[in-house]
């Protein structure tokens, strides 16, 4: 499979690296603390949905790493690297002779300002700040890339309400709803122009967390959805509408200090 993107030309996927870090060491854990640092991995799959061109899926792996600290007047901020890689066959098609290796990775950086108006162990973060995110595609046999390179707001909510509490714990149920819009250039491989466009993002997750003596477990489910808007017109050319999601389980560990 070949996924075709502008015209007559075919253009698929490019691995985007993923930063591999050490383990996380946190001391002095308290577990009514608004003070948070932790590390997430998660497996599922990815879609890709190319607008009348192909439509393919592959497994993934997720992983993030994320701070966050909110004062006793309920304000602070944080910051969270998020990064997504499919395995490279999303060229699945039995029907093709000449199958090719063909993969995605989508990476984010999200700066937030945080309000948390929740009290004790329950949290209702609301998060306000700048995403700077990159969508990538690549045959890897032809070495043809695409690049979708996005920036602008995005907002989250992210509630934690407790099932089961006491002194030095809880068991809760969590959430996640997060949307966010980007402007887009988009740059081919071989190609002198560039190409702008428009994306939205949504994320949508549930889930159950642990907090034992400020030590953090959570197991939950995760979609995350990008739809990028077919780009303007240059020299002729554009590159189509594209839909990607990752949907998967994700478990994450960290502490409140």
């Amino acid at each position: 499979m070949v996924i075709p993107l502008r015209m007559e030309t075919t253009l698929c996927i490019r691995r985007g690296g993923l930063a591999v870090l050490g383990a996380v060491l946190l001391t002095s854990c308290v577990a009514d603390s608004r003070n948070t640092a932790g590390v997430a991995i998660g497996a599922g799959k990815y879609d890709v949905d190319i607008k009348n061109a192909a439509s393919d899926q592959a497994s993934a792996g997720l992983f993030e790493a994320a701070f966050e600290s909110v004062a006793p007047s309920n304000f602070g901020g944080g910051v969270r690297l998020r990064g997504i890689a499919s395995s490279d066959d999303l060229d699945d098609d039995p029907n093709d002779l000449t199958p090719v290796a063909v993969q995605a990775s989508d990476g984010e950086w999200f700066f937030h300002g945080t309000i948390d108006g929740g009290e004790g162990m329950q949290r209702l973060p609301i998060r306000f700040g700048l995403a700077l995110r990159q969508f990538e595609l690549e045959d890897k046999d032809a070495s043809e890339t695409a690049e979708w390179s996005s920036w602008g707001p995005r907002f989250e909510f992210a509630p934690e309400v407790p099932m089961s509490e006491w002194d030095s714990g809880s068991i809760s149920v969590c959430g996640m709803f997060g949307l966010g819009y980007g402007r887009t250039t988009v740059n081919l491989t071989g190609a002198t122009d560039d190409w702008d466009t428009d994306a939205v993002f949504f994320d949508i997750g549930a889930g159950f967390r642990s907090n034992l003596n400020g030590m953090v477990l959570d197991l939950g489910y995760r979609y995350l959805g990008s739809d990028y808007d077919q780009s303007d017109v240059s020299s002729g050319v554009f590159v189509r509408e594209t839909d990607v999601s990752f949907s998967g389980v994700v478990f994450s560990i960290g502490g409140r200090f």
